[in-house]
């Protein structure tokens, strides 16, 4: 694929620093930006933002890469007939609803919890590029 890859960031400062608006308020500079549905709920409650939040939007973002409907659990899900790509898909999936979805945002995992399960889900390039679903479906969308 042309040795791209994706990298994601936090985008917390990700907003226009205004100093009219920003000398104004009591709040720090990054409250009330950006899409409310990335909101957790724990900063909705009046928590500050800390790094569980920054791993629930990171799910998030991680949910619209992949085109996973995380409001969906379904453990039996196909995602491909491909055995390996259904398998890392699935894992992918229960690590991104794990990070969204907890009900105590306390349980949500931790970063390096995360990445340690990229080697649960990560796919080798070749067998997602041999796949003919993956082919027929997304191929066309990437390249």
């Amino acid at each position: 694929m042309n040795d791209r890859f994706v990298k994601l960031c936090d985008f917390g400062l990700a907003t226009v620093h205004d100093k009219r608006v920003h000398y104004r308020t009591t709040r720090k500079h990054t409250t009330d930006v950006g899409h409310p549905s990335y909101v957790p709920l724990e900063v909705m409650r009046g928590q500050k933002y800390g790094p569980k939040a920054d791993v629930h939007n990171v799910g998030l973002i991680g949910g619209e890469i992949f085109e996973f409907d995380l409001s969906d659990c379904d453990p039996n899900k196909k995602y491909s007939s491909n055995g390996v790509l259904n398998e890392s898909a699935h894992c992918l999936k229960t690590t991104l609803v794990s990070m969204v979805r907890s009900p105590n945002w306390r349980d949500r995992p931790e970063c390096s919890e995360v990445l340690a399960k990229y080697n649960e889900w990560s796919i080798d390039k070749d067998i997602v590029i041999k796949d003919p679903e993956f082919k027929n479906n997304y191929s066309q969308n990437i390249l």
